[in-house]
């Protein structure tokens, strides 16, 4: 059984990595494995803070895995760290102080934001380098949270997705200073969603400046390649930190500080992004299986917590009995759509539809994240969604009905186009 705080690894998926091979930060399998070996393998390896890499045909580390994985092999217990579950990477005073300097002069009762704050590396630079500075930190673990100075600082317990939810007062913030977490399960690449949420709460004429993965300067998946013409949009800086920058935290991750400025005839038209044509990469497909995986996996595990489906029934008795997400979504996909308006701080109408569907009534979800689902037809029904959990009288039909996961957008993400309402 595995301790606290740690995981257990099955004997087959100790010897697949006994037989692994780790070179340059990079390990490769050796043998080739069936599906749920190679699941239940590349979940440990994730956990351990690894990225798989179709160019290095392997996954790679910010620093060397050997120790971890001989660990691994030898106690068949993964941890579970901070920087796997939340995608924490404490800020050294000296990163901070650089990123704090970024900023420029701010004048008292300048308003600044620091949206991933951890223990208040940041809060506690932004107060050294102006007195006077009204700062604002949301950071959803309570413990670091109460080690930020709540005297000098509004401290804001919680997940950045949520506090952008429910302010009232957008782009009010007259700075932004942050250190995302670079990935989280589920979502490899969280800290972008944190850069445009953090950037929708920037003033216009206000400066954002944030620690982000070297990743950003050459990973070619969509969402990587429309922050980066973003950035060139808004005339942005990149900066270049040390490689020992996070070393006395553990680890020797890559990364840039990244600043951009918010013009001050700013409107949100100028942030949609440049349509871009041609089949999705191969790094992009295996990125969104891998999400997938993620997603279906952790609704799998909610589906067997009684707790969450007391939960989630609440939730639902909430919503129009005739909304599709009542009316016709199996529980998974119930989960699924719930867990990821959270992540998103998406407000469940409970309304879904596909793009097409919703251009077709006169609204259009522009710039919005859509919502994951496990879609399924059979021969015979080629457009039809199906519940995707058969009972067992249609258990022998399995092999005529295939599944996969597609895209819906709720109501509360859409908005009207010329002539809609």
């Amino acid at each position: 059984m595995a301790t606290t705080g740690s995981i257990a690894v099955s004997d087959r998926v100790r010897d697949i990595l006994a037989g692994a091979s780790i070179e340059d930060r990079t390990v490769r399998i050796v043998e080739k494995l069936s599906r749920d070996d190679y699941t239940a393998t590349a979940k440990v390896l994730g956990n351990l803070g690894g990225t798989w890499s179709r160019k290095a045909k392997g996954t790679v580390f910010d620093t060397d895995p050997t120790d971890a994985i001989r660990r691994i092999i030898e106690t068949g217990e993964a941890p579970r760290s901070a920087r796997t579950t939340e995608g924490y990477v404490a800020t050294p005073e000296s990163v901070a102080a650089r990123l704090v300097a970024e900023l420029g002069p701010l004048e008292a009762g300048a308003r600044v934001l620091e949206p991933s704050a951890g223990d208040g590396a940041l809060v506690r630079a932004a107060h050294a380098a102006t007195s006077g500075v009204e700062v604002w930190a949301v950071e959803p673990n309570t413990q670091r949270a109460q080690l930020i100075d709540a005297d000098m600082t509004t401290v804001i317990t919680g997940r950045l997705e949520e506090f952008l939810h429910r302010t009232q007062r957008p782009e009010h913030f007259d700075a932004v200073i942050m250190n995302p977490p670079f990935a989280v399960p589920g979502r490899p690449s969280i800290w972008i969603d944190h850069v445009r949420h953090a950037w929708s709460l920037l003033r216009p004429g206000g400066r954002l400046v944030a620690i982000v993965p070297n990743g950003f300067t050459f990973r070619t998946d969509r969402k990587h390649t429309e922050l980066r013409d973003w950035h060139a949009r808004y005339d942005g800086d990149l900066i270049e930190l040390p490689e020992d920058a996070f070393a006395a935290q553990g680890t020797r991750v890559r990364a840039v500080l990244l600043t951009v400025d918010k013009p001050q005839d700013w409107t949100p038209e100028d942030d949609q992004p440049t349509k871009r044509r041609g089949k999705p990469t191969p790094e992009e497909q295996e990125q969104r299986r891998a999400e997938d995986r993620e997603l279906k996996q952790a609704a799998a595990e909610a589906l067997d917590d009684q707790e969450y489906l007391d939960d989630l029934a609440a939730r639902l008795a909430k919503l129009p009995p005739d909304c599709r997400l009542r009316a016709v979504y199996s529980p998974r996909n119930q989960v699924l759509v719930f867990a990821q308006a959270d992540a998103l701080g998406v407000r469940v109408t409970g309304h879904l539809a596909t793009y097409r569907e919703w251009k077709a009534q006169g609204r259009v979800p522009a710039g919005a994240t859509g919502l994951r689902i496990v879609a399924g037809c059979d021969d015979n029904q080629p457009n039809a969604e199906k519940q995707d959990h058969p009972s067992d009288a249609a258990e022998a039909k399995r092999d005529t009905r295939r599944f996969w996961m597609t895209t819906r957008f709720d109501f509360s993400q859409t908005t009207p186009i010329d002539g809609g309402h």
